[in-house]
């Protein structure tokens, strides 16, 4: 009963084409960005998406451009904020300022005045 073990190479098929494409994903992962980084894309327009995207950006709030550019990434590629300036957040941030002081509830407990009615 003494069968001798034969010992298989150490450089095998499979273990040469894993060796491989480990080291391949190793290099691709290295490849990729670590940080995005989105350009400012409303001075140069060239289709009418991102000059409508560049429009919407334009507007009070973001919601209207946030509803184009998500469904729109996969079929133009747009992204959110390639539309967006530090201007566009500032006023976004200021109308949204005023929508809640608009919409904030009067208190009129303990003799506080009350808002005045707008003329009709």
């Amino acid at each position: 009963m003494s069968k001798r073990y034969e010992q298989t190479p150490r450089l095998n098929a499979a273990g040469v084409s894993t060796a491989s494409i480990l080291a391949l994903i190793v290099a691709m992962a290295a490849s990729l960005p670590v940080t995005a980084q989105a350009e400012y894309r409303c001075g140069v327009q060239s289709t009418p998406a991102e000059r409508h995207a560049c429009e919407l950006a334009k507007g009070d709030t973001p919601d209207e451009l946030r509803r184009f550019t998500d469904p729109a990434f996969s079929i133009y590629g747009l992204y959110f904020y390639d539309y967006v300036s530090a201007a566009d957040v500032e006023r976004w941030a200021a109308a949204r300022g005023r929508m809640a002081q608009a919409n904030a509830p009067a208190d009129t407990r303990n003799g506080a005045p009350k808002p005045a009615l707008a003329a009709r």
